[in-house]
């Protein structure tokens, strides 16, 4: 699961496309969003979470509440591939806030005026692609659940920062792809 989140790094135009300082500032403001969702979206289609052995390791590791709020999302992901594929673009481009105190971490984008542009680009695409194949109404409860669902995301990552299992994961994904992308 961390590989395809570091693919999806290491293979966006726009993301190389950014500065060295602006592509380590906005992987590491956004990883934990990219990883959970897209974690989130492989549990999903390989229905781990159905297994009861895997379920109990999870709760093993990131702790019972952080698996019951995982299990929530999973429940609640659009069954649209496409869309979520999408979805974790514009997160791969958010200039979200972080929900949880980090210390020793930059959270000033200095190269927002780049970013928010590739952004609304996803936003405005995946809109598109929801009116297009649903229709107007349906586009709007879809983005609005999307709305709801990443509500329950970022619950998810604090209860997840609880286990130092999961930061341990998420500095991995962030060195391997600093590593790979030569930050």
């Amino acid at each position: 699961m961390k590989r395809e989140v570091q693919r999806m790094f290491e293979k966006n135009r726009n993301f190389l496309s950014l500065s060295s300082h602006g592509r380590t500032t906005l992987l590491r403001a956004t990883v934990e969003y990219t990883s959970g969702i897209g974690s989130m979206f492989t549990l999903r289609q390989y229905k781990l979470f159905d297994y009861p052995p895997f379920y109990k390791s999870a709760e093993m590791i990131f702790q019972p509440s952080a698996a019951i709020f995982t299990k929530r999302v999973i429940d609640q992901l659009d069954p649209d591939n496409t869309f979520i594929k999408l979805v974790l673009a514009i997160l791969a481009f958010s200039t979200i806030n972080y929900t949880v105190y980090k210390k020793n971490v930059q959270i000033n984008l200095t190269h927002i005026k780049a970013i928010l542009p590739i952004q609304d680009m996803y936003t405005d695409l995946t809109w598109r692609y929801l009116l297009y194949k649903y229709g107007h109404h349906e586009a709007v409860i879809r983005f609005s659940n999307l709305l709801r669902c990443l509500f329950l995301v970022i619950w998810a990552i604090a209860e997840a920062h609880e286990s130092q299992k999961f930061g341990e994961m998420i500095d991995c994904v962030i060195e391997q792809t600093e590593q790979t992308l030569c930050l």
